[in-house]
This record gives C-alpha cells, structure tokens and sequence, in this order.
C-alpha cells in the first residue's frame, strides 16, 4: 500500500469513528474497529515491511531438548 492510500485510510477509518461516536450503534462501532485494524496493519507493513513472526519457522527445526534421552518416571 502506498503513502496516499494509508491517508485515505486513516481518513476513511476517522470518519467511521466520529460516525460510531454520534450514533453509538453496533454496526458502526464494528466499521470503526474494522478500519482501525486495517490502518494500523498497513502502516506497519508500510514503515516495517520486512519484520517477520518470530515464530514464522517454528516447527521448521526441532527443538534441541528433543533430541535428548527420555527417562523413565518413577
């Protein structure tokens, strides 16, 4: 997403919450959040595009306890 689509956005997203705050309906309270969600994801996959989960490979290697002799329990 580009600087002018991430404005137009958080415009988007502003007028849905100054919506929500004159009707206090659930449908608009929903937009809000739904637009608000969307804001914040795509300025941070503007400002950070290549940050990654930290558990993007989890299950790629095994731990390396895994490895290790079990022991019987008593």
């Amino acid at each position: 997403m580009d600087p002018i689509e991430i404005i137009k956005l958080g415009r988007d997203m502003r007028n849905a919450q100054k919506a929500y705050f004159r009707t206090r309906t659930t449908t608009d309270l929903k937009k809000s959040k739904h637009l608000e969600k969307c804001f914040d994801e795509a300025v941070q996959n503007y400002l950070y595009p290549n940050k990654q989960l930290c558990f993007d490979d989890f299950n790629a290697k095994p731990a390396p306890w895994l490895d290790l002799p079990l022991e019987p329990l008593n």
